[in-house]
């Protein structure tokens, strides 16, 4: 399975450990190209938006990132994160949520729900990805559980 990870580049460390530890027990990961250890300088880097649409179109599914933090809401999936969460809304690629989004007060939060992501924090058996999304959430409690 392949998963394209989203996030906050706030957050840039964090998405590479998890994108380690999910390539460590056996998933494929893509990561943005602003949260890449050498990340090509800003004049050659490819349209962050296009580049990423074919990757979403690629993978078998989206993680998003939306790590709670003192700057942002419970939940926070910023502007860019929410286009991609899109991109992979229109394609059909199942969304992950690290982190619940409904208690917070983004304008869009009416447009995720209808976009019917999975929130680890929930693990919902009836999800036909229910065995992927428990090694996903060992991953991120691995990772968060670290940082404490």
């Amino acid at each position: 399975m392949h998963i394209v990870i989203c996030g906050r580049m706030r957050h840039a460390a964090e998405i590479r450990c998890l994108s380690d530890e999910l390539n460590r027990i056996g998933y494929g990961t893509t990561i943005p190209q602003g949260a890449r250890i050498d990340p090509p300088p800003q004049d050659l880097r490819r349209d962050e938006f296009r580049y990423y649409f074919g990757e979403i179109a690629g993978a078998d599914a989206v993680l998003v990132l939306n790590i709670n933090d003192k700057e942002r809401p419970e939940g926070y999936i910023g502007g860019n994160t929410f286009l991609e969460m899109g991109f992979a809304h229109v394609m059909s690629k199942p969304i992950i949520l690290v982190n619940d989004f409904r208690h917070n007060s983004l304008c869009y939060v009416e447009e995720i729900n209808r976009m019917n992501p999975a929130v680890l924090a929930e693990l919902p058996q009836s999800n036909p990805l229910y065995h992927h999304l428990v090694k996903i959430k060992s991953a991120t409690d691995k990772l968060f559980s670290s940082q404490e």
